[in-house]
Protein backbone atom coordinates (compact mmCIF):
# COMPACT_ATOMS: atom_id res chain seq x y z
CA UNK A 1 0.00 0.00 0.00
CA UNK A 2 1.46 3.08 -0.95
CA UNK A 3 1.34 6.10 1.67
CA UNK A 4 2.55 10.03 0.99
CA UNK A 5 4.29 12.33 3.67
CA UNK A 6 4.07 15.76 2.33
CA UNK A 7 5.88 17.47 5.70
CA UNK A 8 8.48 20.42 5.34
CA UNK A 9 9.91 19.84 8.85
CA UNK A 10 12.40 17.13 7.90
CA UNK A 11 13.18 16.08 11.31
CA UNK A 12 8.96 15.49 11.38
CA UNK A 13 9.28 13.28 7.96
CA UNK A 14 11.86 11.33 8.83
CA UNK A 15 10.31 10.27 12.16
CA UNK A 16 7.02 9.23 10.66
CA UNK A 17 8.48 7.65 7.60
CA UNK A 18 10.30 5.48 10.72
CA UNK A 19 7.26 4.75 12.32
CA UNK A 20 5.53 3.73 9.21
CA UNK A 21 7.72 1.49 8.26
CA UNK A 22 7.94 -0.16 11.93
CA UNK A 23 4.56 -0.79 11.39
CA UNK A 24 4.83 -1.58 8.00
CA UNK A 25 7.50 -4.45 9.71
CA UNK A 26 4.41 -5.43 12.00
CA UNK A 27 2.41 -6.87 9.17
CA UNK A 28 4.78 -9.73 8.58
CA UNK A 29 3.40 -10.24 5.39
CA UNK A 30 -0.07 -11.02 6.24
CA UNK A 31 -0.76 -7.53 3.77
CA UNK A 32 1.05 -5.30 1.61
CA UNK A 33 3.37 -3.82 3.09
CA UNK A 34 3.54 0.11 3.20
CA UNK A 35 5.70 1.74 0.36
CA UNK A 36 6.73 5.17 1.65
CA UNK A 37 7.66 8.72 -0.23
CA UNK A 38 8.30 11.16 1.43
CA UNK A 39 7.92 15.09 0.80
CA UNK A 40 9.00 18.27 1.50
CA UNK A 41 7.22 20.49 -1.10
CA UNK A 42 3.39 20.15 -2.17
CA UNK A 43 4.53 20.28 -6.28
CA UNK A 44 5.62 16.85 -5.77
CA UNK A 45 2.82 15.24 -3.87
CA UNK A 46 0.75 16.55 -6.52
CA UNK A 47 2.63 15.11 -9.16
CA UNK A 48 0.56 11.64 -9.19
CA UNK A 49 -1.64 11.80 -6.27
CA UNK A 50 -3.79 8.45 -7.57
CA UNK A 51 -0.90 6.48 -6.59
CA UNK A 52 -1.53 6.83 -2.80
CA UNK A 53 -4.11 5.08 -0.16
CA UNK A 54 -3.30 7.55 2.34
CA UNK A 55 -1.81 11.24 2.63
CA UNK A 56 0.05 11.98 6.08
CA UNK A 57 0.42 16.39 5.57
CA UNK A 58 2.03 19.02 8.14
CA UNK A 59 2.74 22.13 5.78
CA UNK A 60 3.49 25.01 8.06
CA UNK A 61 6.58 27.11 5.78
CA UNK A 62 5.45 26.49 2.62
CA UNK A 63 3.58 28.81 0.23
CA UNK A 64 0.65 26.32 0.85
CA UNK A 65 -0.19 25.20 4.07
CA UNK A 66 -1.09 21.59 4.83
CA UNK A 67 -5.17 22.71 4.76
CA UNK A 68 -4.72 23.78 1.45
CA UNK A 69 -2.89 21.27 -0.18
CA UNK A 70 -5.79 18.94 1.10
CA UNK A 71 -7.91 21.34 -0.51
CA UNK A 72 -6.20 20.54 -3.46
CA UNK A 73 -6.41 16.75 -3.50
CA UNK A 74 -9.73 16.75 -2.52
CA UNK A 75 -10.29 18.90 -5.97
CA UNK A 76 -8.54 15.85 -8.01
CA UNK A 77 -10.95 13.75 -6.82
CA UNK A 78 -8.85 12.39 -3.88
CA UNK A 79 -10.94 9.57 -1.45
CA UNK A 80 -8.83 8.04 0.07
CA UNK A 81 -7.74 9.00 4.18
CA UNK A 82 -6.08 12.15 4.62
CA UNK A 83 -3.97 12.83 7.87
CA UNK A 84 -3.37 16.10 9.26
CA UNK A 85 -0.73 15.89 11.83
CA UNK A 86 -1.06 18.91 13.78
CA UNK A 87 1.83 20.82 15.44
CA UNK A 88 1.63 24.85 14.75
CA UNK A 89 -1.68 24.80 12.59
CA UNK A 90 -5.20 23.29 14.26
CA UNK A 91 -6.57 21.52 11.37
CA UNK A 92 -9.05 20.74 13.40
CA UNK A 93 -10.65 23.97 12.93
CA UNK A 94 -11.16 24.33 9.61
CA UNK A 95 -14.11 22.44 7.57
CA UNK A 96 -12.70 19.15 5.86
CA UNK A 97 -15.18 16.16 4.87
CA UNK A 98 -15.34 13.06 6.10
CA UNK A 99 -12.56 11.15 4.32
CA UNK A 100 -10.05 13.74 6.49
CA UNK A 101 -8.53 12.68 10.01
CA UNK A 102 -6.33 14.23 12.67
CA UNK A 103 -3.32 12.96 14.79
CA UNK A 104 -1.14 15.35 17.08
CA UNK A 105 2.32 15.84 17.33
CA UNK A 106 4.85 14.39 18.39
CA UNK A 107 3.25 11.43 16.75
CA UNK A 108 1.83 8.55 19.68
CA UNK A 109 2.55 5.23 18.27
CA UNK A 110 -0.65 3.99 19.40
CA UNK A 111 -2.28 6.96 18.19
CA UNK A 112 -0.51 6.20 14.71
CA UNK A 113 -1.60 2.18 14.86
CA UNK A 114 -4.94 3.31 15.11
CA UNK A 115 -5.22 5.54 12.42
CA UNK A 116 -3.44 3.06 10.04
CA UNK A 117 -6.26 0.98 10.98
CA UNK A 118 -8.65 3.13 9.27
CA UNK A 119 -6.77 3.26 6.68
CA UNK A 120 -6.73 -0.40 6.36
CA UNK A 121 -10.28 -0.84 6.47
CA UNK A 122 -11.02 2.14 4.36
CA UNK A 123 -9.29 0.53 1.23
CA UNK A 124 -10.60 -2.99 2.15
CA UNK A 125 -14.22 -1.33 1.18
CA UNK A 126 -15.73 -1.08 -1.78
CA UNK A 127 -13.95 1.16 -3.89
CA UNK A 128 -15.98 3.00 -6.47
CA UNK A 129 -14.30 3.67 -9.76
CA UNK A 130 -12.85 6.55 -10.90
CA UNK A 131 -13.23 8.36 -14.40
CA UNK A 132 -9.52 10.76 -15.29
CA UNK A 133 -10.76 14.08 -17.04
CA UNK A 134 -7.97 15.72 -18.50
CA UNK A 135 -8.53 19.59 -19.56
CA UNK A 136 -5.85 21.85 -21.16
CA UNK A 137 -4.50 22.68 -17.38
CA UNK A 138 -5.59 20.11 -14.97
CA UNK A 139 -6.43 16.27 -14.74
CA UNK A 140 -9.80 15.95 -12.80
CA UNK A 141 -11.21 12.71 -11.75
CA UNK A 142 -14.76 12.05 -11.30
CA UNK A 143 -17.66 9.52 -10.59
CA UNK A 144 -19.74 8.34 -13.13
CA UNK A 145 -22.65 10.26 -11.00
CA UNK A 146 -20.61 13.41 -10.83
CA UNK A 147 -21.43 14.02 -15.47
CA UNK A 148 -24.21 14.49 -16.48
CA UNK A 149 -23.37 13.91 -20.44
CA UNK A 150 -20.52 14.86 -22.75
CA UNK A 151 -21.22 16.25 -26.29
CA UNK A 152 -18.98 17.79 -28.99
CA UNK A 153 -19.51 21.23 -29.31
CA UNK A 154 -17.73 23.84 -31.47
CA UNK A 155 -15.22 21.25 -32.18
CA UNK A 156 -14.79 20.97 -28.67
CA UNK A 157 -15.17 18.20 -26.03
CA UNK A 158 -17.02 19.08 -23.29
CA UNK A 159 -17.88 17.10 -20.13
CA UNK A 160 -20.87 18.55 -18.64
CA UNK A 161 -21.17 17.75 -14.69
CA UNK A 162 -24.40 17.54 -12.25
CA UNK A 163 -22.89 20.50 -10.73
CA UNK A 164 -23.21 23.23 -13.47
CA UNK A 165 -19.65 22.93 -14.26
CA UNK A 166 -18.50 22.34 -17.86
CA UNK A 167 -14.96 21.23 -18.54
CA UNK A 168 -12.82 20.97 -21.80
CA UNK A 169 -10.85 18.41 -22.89
CA UNK A 170 -8.60 18.14 -26.08
CA UNK A 171 -9.24 14.22 -26.62
CA UNK A 172 -11.39 13.16 -29.63
CA UNK A 173 -14.65 12.13 -29.02
CA UNK A 174 -13.95 8.21 -29.84
CA UNK A 175 -10.96 8.12 -27.26
CA UNK A 176 -12.83 9.12 -24.45
CA UNK A 177 -16.11 7.01 -25.11
CA UNK A 178 -13.25 4.44 -25.28
CA UNK A 179 -12.03 5.18 -21.68
CA UNK A 180 -15.30 5.43 -19.93
CA UNK A 181 -17.06 2.50 -22.03
CA UNK A 182 -17.02 0.28 -19.14
CA UNK A 183 -19.53 2.38 -17.39
CA UNK A 184 -23.18 1.01 -18.63
CA UNK A 185 -24.58 4.38 -17.39
CA UNK A 186 -23.29 5.92 -20.11
CA UNK A 187 -25.17 5.79 -23.44
CA UNK A 188 -23.88 7.08 -26.75
CA UNK A 189 -26.92 8.85 -28.54
CA UNK A 190 -25.13 9.89 -31.68
CA UNK A 191 -21.80 10.04 -32.76
CA UNK A 192 -21.15 13.39 -30.72
CA UNK A 193 -22.88 13.19 -27.48
CA UNK A 194 -23.01 10.37 -24.61
CA UNK A 195 -25.30 10.81 -21.86
CA UNK A 196 -25.90 9.14 -17.96
CA UNK A 197 -28.98 6.63 -17.99
CA UNK A 198 -29.19 8.70 -14.62
CA UNK A 199 -30.35 11.84 -15.77
CA UNK A 200 -32.70 11.38 -18.73
CA UNK A 201 -35.78 12.97 -18.27
CA UNK A 202 -37.50 11.05 -21.37
CA UNK A 203 -36.92 9.60 -25.02
CA UNK A 204 -38.85 9.83 -28.09
CA UNK A 205 -38.25 7.87 -31.44
CA UNK A 206 -35.57 10.66 -32.48
CA UNK A 207 -34.46 12.22 -29.53
CA UNK A 208 -33.11 12.18 -25.71
CA UNK A 209 -33.63 14.54 -23.22
CA UNK A 210 -31.46 15.25 -20.54
CA UNK A 211 -32.90 16.58 -16.74
CA UNK A 212 -31.64 19.93 -17.31
CA UNK A 213 -33.83 20.42 -20.67
CA UNK A 214 -31.22 19.62 -22.80
CA UNK A 215 -32.23 17.97 -26.35
CA UNK A 216 -30.22 15.33 -27.96
CA UNK A 217 -30.80 13.94 -31.51
CA UNK A 218 -31.12 10.32 -31.17
CA UNK A 219 -28.68 8.82 -34.10
CA UNK A 220 -30.89 5.12 -35.31
CA UNK A 221 -27.90 3.37 -34.98
CA UNK A 222 -27.81 3.64 -31.34
CA UNK A 223 -31.45 4.17 -30.83
CA UNK A 224 -32.72 0.85 -30.34
CA UNK A 225 -30.16 -0.09 -27.30
CA UNK A 226 -30.54 3.79 -26.11
CA UNK A 227 -34.49 2.34 -25.51
CA UNK A 228 -33.52 -0.95 -24.08
CA UNK A 229 -30.64 0.48 -21.87
CA UNK A 230 -33.32 3.30 -20.54
CA UNK A 231 -35.92 1.10 -19.81
CA UNK A 232 -33.61 -1.18 -17.91
CA UNK A 233 -32.71 1.87 -16.08
CA UNK A 234 -36.24 3.03 -14.69
CA UNK A 235 -37.36 -0.40 -14.10
CA UNK A 236 -34.20 -1.50 -11.61
CA UNK A 237 -34.38 2.02 -10.26
CA UNK A 238 -38.13 1.39 -8.71
CA UNK A 239 -37.45 -1.41 -7.23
Amino acid sequence: MHIAICDDNIADRKQLERLLQRESDKLHGSREPYYIDSYGNPEAVMSSPTLYKAFFIDMTASEKNGYEITQDLLHTGVTVPIILCISTINYREYDLPGNCYFLQKPICVNDLTDMLDIVLKTNDAVKVPQIEIRTEKDTVYLHEKDIMYIATEKHLLKIHLTNGTVLETMDSFENFYDSISHFPCFLPVSYKAIVNVAYISHTSFFSVYAKNGRKFFLHPNFRKYVHYMFAEYQRTSTQ
